[in-house]
Parts: C-alpha cells; sequence; structure tokens
C-alpha cells in the first residue's frame, strides 16, 4: 500500500504554473500576439512596448527547487512521510490566450466576463524547471516569454485602455508537434515526442528520495530509498478570468486557476 501511496502523493502534488503579464525592457518575445516562433534558449521578436501586454510563464519556487525534507525555510509545501522530491523535467502545454473585458461583472460566478478583446493561438511548450530570462511573480523567479499582445485584435486593434482592468485567461492543451517551443533544446525532443504521442498536456520527470528518520506513519522497509519516476497528465483545462494578487486578489482555497497577473507596460 505504501507504494501506491508514494505515487498518489506525487501525483496530487501540483505546482504553482505562473502566467503572468508583467514589465520588462529586455525581453525577446514573440510579436503580433505570439504568433513568432522560438527556438533553443528563448523565444524569438521584439520586446514589449508601452501600452502592450506581456505575457510570460514559470513554475516558481517549487517548479525549479522540488520538495526539500526537511522542509527549507519559507517552503510551501512537503511531504510529511519524509520523502525529498526533485524535478528534472516540467513540461506544459499552454493553449490559447485571452483578455476579456468585465473581469468583475459576477462576484459569485467567476467565470462570467465581457466580450474577450483579444487573444493568442497557441500551443506553446515549455519546461518550468529551466530558468527564463525575465523576472517572475515568485520570490527569486525567473520567467519564459510567451507572447506580447500589442492590442485589442479581436476589437479592430483599438489600443488596451490603462484605467480599464483587463479578465486575463488561457488554456491547458496537449501537446501538438506544431506547438511554439519556448527555452527547449535538443535534448528534450525525445520527451517532446512521447508527450505528444500520447497525448498529455503535463509530463513530470524527477526523483524521490527517503530522508525521513522517525515519521510516522513509519516507511515501508521495501521501498527503495531513491525511485525515479515520469507522470504523464491527460488533464486539458481552461482557466478563465485569472485571480491577480497584485491587485489584492487570491488567497482562497482551491484557487479558481493558477496564480496570475495582468498588466500593461505603461
Amino acid at each position: 500500500m505504501k507504494r501506491i501511496r508514494l505515487a498518489s502523493l506525487v501525483l496530487a502534488a501540483s505546482l504553482p504554473l505562473s502566467v503572468a503579464a508583467g514589465c520588462s525592457s529586455s525581453s525577446t518575445t514573440p510579436a503580433d500576439g505570439g504568433t513568432g516562433s522560438s527556438s533553443s534558449g528563448g523565444s524569438s521578436g521584439t520586446p514589449a512596448q508601452a501600452g502592450e501586454i506581456q505575457v510570460t510563464i514559470s513554475g516558481e519556487g517549487l517548479g525549479l527547487e522540488g520538495f526539500d525534507f526537511p522542509a527549507a525555510p519559507n517552503q510551501e509545501a512537503y511531504f510529511i512521510d519524509g520523502w525529498e522530491v526533485k524535478f528534472d523535467h516540467l513540461y506544459v502545454s499552454v493553449g490559447d490566450i485571452t483578455v476579456s473585458e468585465g473581469p468583475d461583472q459576477n462576484p459569485a460566478d467567476q467565470s462570467v466576463t465581457g466580450a474577450a478583446v483579444a487573444s493568442v493561438p497557441g500551443p506553446f511548450l515549455v519546461d518550468l524547471h529551466k530558468t527564463g530570462p525575465l523576472p517572475g511573480k515568485g520570490e527569486d523567479d525567473k520567467a519564459w516569454p510567451l507572447a506580447v499582445i500589442k492590442n485589442q485584435n479581436l476589437a479592430g486593434g483599438k489600443a488596451f485602455d490603462k484605467a480599464t482592468k483587463y479578465a486575463f485567461g488561457f488554456s491547458s492543451t496537449a501537446a501538438t508537434a506544431s506547438a511554439t517551443k519556448v527555452g527547449l533544446e535538443a535534448s528534450d525532443d525525445a520527451n517532446i515526442a512521447e508527450m505528444v504521442s500520447k497525448g498529455y498536456n503535463v509530463f513530470y520527470f524527477g526523483k524521490a528520495t527517503f530522508k525521513g528518520g522517525t515519521c510516522s506513519p513509519a516507511a515501508d522497509p521495501g521501498l527503495p530509498k531513491e525511485v525515479y519516476f515520469k507522470f504523464g497528465f491527460k488533464t486539458p483545462t481552461s482557466y478563465i478570468n485569472c485571480l491577480n494578487p497584485d491587485l489584492g486578489q487570491g488567497g482562497g482555497e482551491p484557487p479558481p486557476c493558477p496564480r496570475s497577473g495582468l498588466r500593461q507596460l505603461m
């Protein structure tokens, strides 16, 4: 039973996926709504300008550092039965990105928004265990650029209104061979090919190491001290009107979508 429990704990360990719109004067992302291609080490395109929206993605602290045992200072989560979990790869497939009007129309139903005013077609493939070139939303976090949204491309190309709050949404879809690869290298090709062939939208690789001593319940003596794992998930999801902690939102359990932020370059 402990063997099954170990697997279920790792499967249930969700990582905060941070898709955020932020500011940077040195980013290089796909321009014109994110339709550009990318190559090893980053995305191609032009930096975001004033009045445009920069979209980035990162795995935050847990995606980069994993789950220490004993828990490191300020560590958000850990496995109480003595297992340390470290990741080698955290591949995710991000689908279409949307910006809509009216994020606060119905406090009782966050999925209610106004009309979509801009979109970026996906999918994108990213390894969230790798550090990107831009500041992320978490402490000491480094993010990958996904797209620059220049204007309201679903509303006649109007400029974004700096005094208006917008709803931000995105989807997680099955990986495809034609996806824009962000920060990936030739060494990722075999893993991505497996992810595509099996229809995964999330693919985790890593190692669990038992470091407990007097844990309760006691560890199964038949388990190895080190377990290498890879888990693929077919869990396509759409996130609508994400909470923005920069505006004092969030704090509920469970969150309606991964932590995000949306702001324009001023």
